[in-house]
């Protein structure tokens, strides 16, 4: 969903592209590389030269990465900009996935984002994580 919005984010006039890059800098900061091994495209946006991130454990590197999300929504959305997502075939989500969306969608601080999923009742057992 990201790499799309990022690929969609890259077509839009330089002023508000550099607009968007300031805001999602700002926010985020040198820990941008982060984002950028998940979503290629924000190299895009973002044109200057990131620098690479440092490897860390897997519970670290995934509570890093949900903050790191948490300020890349809150930077590219706003109250006259809210961000729409819609994810479809949530059945198929993995866990890390499922908590990087627990994180966004239990982030207090942004009140811009609205999350739409949608997933096969049939597909989804008593056991699923999203029961």
């Amino acid at each position: 969903a990201f790499k799309g919005m990022c690929d969609e984010l890259v077509k839009k006039e330089k002023s508000d592209l550099v607009q968007i890059r300031d805001a999602i800098l700002q926010k985020i900061g040198s820990e941008i590389g982060v984002l950028v091994d998940f979503i290629p495209s924000l190299r895009d946006i973002i044109g200057v030269p990131i620098a690479k991130t440092a490897k860390i454990g897997s519970m670290e590197a995934l509570n890093q990465l949900k903050f790191i999300f948490r300020l890349f929504v809150r930077a590219i959305s706003s109250s006259t900009q809210p961000l729409l997502l819609f994810l479809d075939d949530m059945q198929w989500a993995d866990i890390a996935s499922l908590e990087l969306i627990k994180s966004l969608i239990t982030d207090a601080e942004n009140k811009c984002l609205l999350l739409i999923w949608s997933y096969r009742v049939n597909e989804v057992s008593d056991t699923h994580p999203l029961t």
